[in-house]
């Protein structure tokens, strides 16, 4: 691929100064931090708690100076060997493709690092305050004698769900550091979840805190507020797992609030990614990143186009939109299919080709006309047809 075509910046001569520039703000983090290491000595307080939070704090731009300083240059090599072979074989018109222009510098790293940098910074900061009383004391901390201090509850809500954010994003950094995936839009992701899961925590702890006894939130027992109640203990749980989870949470009180959750009755059902084999939740965070947030956004979203914006191998690629079209056309029905050993689109229409639609319909219980119909619909689709070759062109990527 020519030079002047290339989606990745080459080193100019100002990177240097660039790299310095952009590493101050957490060289001066880092002595505050130290300074607070040698304040908490002379006061007879653990200094290691500052040491780990220097350690936590550390790690976000360190990740930022290992993916363009060392991952970069490989994800050029790969993605140049991917559309050579595209290329070859006239596959999703590649020749006429438009280049997406993404020249990220170490400025554009800045504002959303430096965010997440000091959101965690002031979170962590009073999480160990005191030697981490808070987080050692857990459900300790807001219990007072036959009643809950609604405000200390709150607060150890709040800090125990940025904890589980920063957990879930150290993860995820480091997944898309290893394959070579972190533009400045994944550190936006995790501020974004920081600030959510810590405002979902919070309302959470508040609409769990108002139920009777043994209510109950989408089938489980959540909490119970009475000062003889053992599950009152599981307010630091239940905070550090939303921060993981922070939709699930929502999800939820949705549940619970049945104007929330109420759907049109002629709405079509919901077809999230999460139907589609090997779909993780990261997976579907990345996606979400694109826009895609359903199958039927997967299935036409273009193929090049996500090779070059996600991290994911071609051939997988190709496989969850050929799940994807399954599902469009059969629905709930899919799952029949699976059991009779089609997972895809294409194996489907091999099932049509070699005229065994008759043997399926005996086999899943659905009608020889349905199976019919789908199949003559797609027998001749130039997308599927595009889709196999592709996967016979890549497969060795």
């Amino acid at each position: 691929m020519a030079a002047e075509t290339s989606i990745f910046p080459m080193v100019s001569k100002h990177a240097k100064s660039r790299r310095i520039t952009f590493s101050l703000p957490f060289l001066l983090a880092g002595l505050l931090l130290l300074n607070g290491c040698g304040e908490a000595t002379a006061n007879g307080e653990s200094w290691y708690f500052y040491a780990g939070l220097l350690v936590l704090i550390a790690f976000i731009p360190l990740t930022v100076i290992s993916y363009r300083g060392i991952r970069l240059p490989q994800k050029q090599e790969e993605y140049e060997r991917i559309m050579e072979r595209l290329a070859a074989a006239d596959i999703e018109d590649s020749q006429t493709f438009a280049i997406i222009d993404e020249k990220y510098t170490a400025w554009d790293y800045f504002l959303p690092v430096t965010f997440v940098s000091l959101f965690s910074f002031i979170a962590f900061s009073i999480l160990f305050r005191d030697n981490a009383e808070i987080l050692l004391s857990g459900a300790q901390y807001y219990m007072g004698v036959g009643a809950l201090n609604l405000t200390k509850g709150s607060l150890l809500a709040i800090l125990m769900a940025i904890l589980g954010a920063y957990v879930w994003s150290v993860q995820y950094i480091f997944r898309r550091l290893v394959t070579i995936d972190l533009p400045p839009g994944a550190y936006y992701s995790v501020g974004i979840r920081m600030v959510l899961s810590s405002f979902v925590s919070l309302i959470f702890f508040h609409f769990i805190i108002v139920l009777p006894a043994g209510e109950m939130i989408a089938g489980n027992y959540i909490l119970d507020i009475f000062p003889d109640s053992a599950l009152k203990h599981l307010l630091p749980v239940i905070a550090f797992f939303t921060g993981l989870f922070p939709q699930r949470a929502l999800r939820a009180m949705a549940d619970r609030l049945k104007f929330i959750a109420k759907r049109h009755p002629n709405a079509p059902p919901p077809m999230p990614l999460d139907l589609l084999e090997g779909i993780s939740p990261y997976h579907k965070e990345r996606f979400a990143e694109l826009s895609i947030d359903n199958v039927q956004n997967l299935v036409k979203a273009s193929l090049v186009e996500l090779i070059l914006k996600t991290p994911f191998k071609p051939r997988q690629l190709i496989d969850w939109i050929l799940q994807g079209r399954l599902h469009l056309y059969f629905k709930d029905n899919v799952v029949k299919l699976r059991r009779a050993g089609i997972r895809t689109i294409l194996g489907f229409r091999m099932i049509g080709d070699e005229d065994k639609l008759d043997a399926l319909a005996a086999t899943t219980g659905l009608e020889k006309a349905y199976l019919e119909t789908v199949y003559d619909t797609i027998k001749g689709s130039v997308a599927i047809t595009r889709l196999n070759k592709a996967k016979d062109c890549l497969h060795s990527i």
